[in-house]
């Protein structure tokens, strides 16, 4: 964040709000709102072009490592996010 309250690098994520592509903080998108990127959405998660709850993916990932049998699906995918 520069002096002036401009964004320097793409992505960077500060209370609430992240730098677009025009170098211009935008706030973070709800559950359920379009999103190109995790950084787009306030739960740092973007899942098939929408923002969605970080707890929902958490669930998918047991029920995910549940069917692989891989009990370290969720902390290991959780740990990304949010």
């Amino acid at each position: 964040l520069s002096s002036e309250g401009q964004c320097l690098d793409f992505g960077i994520r500060a209370s609430g709000n992240y730098c677009s592509l025009s170098g211009n903080f935008l706030t973070q998108k709800s559950d359920n709102a379009l999103c190109e990127n995790n950084f787009e959405c306030g739960s740092n998660v973007c899942v098939s072009n929408q923002c969605v709850e970080a707890g929902l993916f958490k669930k998918f990932l047991n029920w995910l490592g549940a069917l692989t049998g891989d009990k370290s699906a969720a902390s290991s995918g959780a740990a990304n996010f949010g």
